[in-house]
């Protein structure tokens, strides 16, 4: 971790911030964050479970009383492009990098909106070439498989 830092650090090719606290990943201060798959799982995990909560408590507040229930629906509307947002089965699913051919990794638990959603965001990522781009790119900033193994890096 710390090569891999010091050799995208001030990188002309990509906009390259370092290190992330999991506090800072829903604030969308980074584009892409790379992790190991059971440690982004977890943060995944947790942080559709704040929302999931969120959203109930949100909700029971909304229905405590007579003038709640105004407000909340006053409110339904932007809540409602809020809550579409944030759910799983907006995106579909996460491209999974590295690979020679497209992946997409779908929800466990998505509906079938969610998985027409995956297969869309399968379908856009091979009709650009993501892994190809993707490849292009790690070559052009000296970080694609080849450079890596070369270096005697793991």
């Amino acid at each position: 971790m710390v090569e891999a830092n010091a050799a995208l650090t001030g990188s002309a090719e990509i906009d390259f911030i370092g290190n992330v606290e999991g506090r800072d990943i829903p604030a969308g201060g980074a584009d892409v964050i790379v992790t190991d798959g059971f440690t982004g799982n977890v943060v995944l995990k947790a942080m559709e479970g704040v929302v999931k909560l969120m959203s109930s408590s949100i909700s029971d507040a909304a229905r405590k009383n007579p003038l709640s229930a105004a407000g909340g629906l006053m409110l339904k509307p932007a809540l409602k492009g809020l809550r579409d947002d944030l759910h799983p089965d907006t995106t579909g699913g996460a491209i999974l990098l590295g690979l020679r051919k497209v992946a997409v990794a779908g929800h466990g638990s998505s509906s079938a909106d969610g998985v027409a959603n995956a297969i869309r965001l399968a379908a856009k990522a091979a009709a650009v070439d993501a892994p190809g781009l993707t490849e292009e790119m790690l070559h052009r900033v000296g970080a694609n498989r080849g450079a890596v193994e070369s270096s005697g890096a793991a």
